[in-house]
């Protein structure tokens, strides 16, 4: 158990990671290659946040239980229960994100008429 919460954990901490890096990458008017891929990494963040949801309080009953056992939990997986926090901030800034994309979209929208 200790193991597969770690995993979890570890993969959403990473994804996190990844969708943060992309969706800081500037995307300046015209720059269609950079718009796309900040708009793929908005995608995988909208795809994955109903199972990051879901995924929150069986890990956090697996970790209560292996502390009602006296199971030791490593640092490492005590340092990963931060995560949701930093899912929750990566949620909202994929919305920033949009908003100011949409802006961009808006403006080259204007622009063909």
């Amino acid at each position: 158990m200790n193991h597969n919460s770690c995993y979890s954990l570890t993969n959403l901490a990473n994804f996190i990671r990844e969708a943060d890096e992309g969706m800081l990458q500037p995307v300046e008017e015209g720059d269609y290659n950079g718009l796309v891929n900040v708009m793929a990494y908005l995608m995988n963040v909208k795809e994955r946040q109903e199972i990051t949801n879901e995924m929150f309080e069986p890990l956090k009953e697996t970790i209560a239980l292996l502390r009602f056992y006296d199971q030791d939990i490593s640092e490492e997986v005590n340092v990963l229960l931060q995560v949701p926090y930093h899912s929750s901030r990566t949620n909202h800034e994929s919305g920033l994100k949009k908003f100011s994309i949409s802006c961009l979209c808006r403006l080259k929208s204007v622009d063909f008429k």
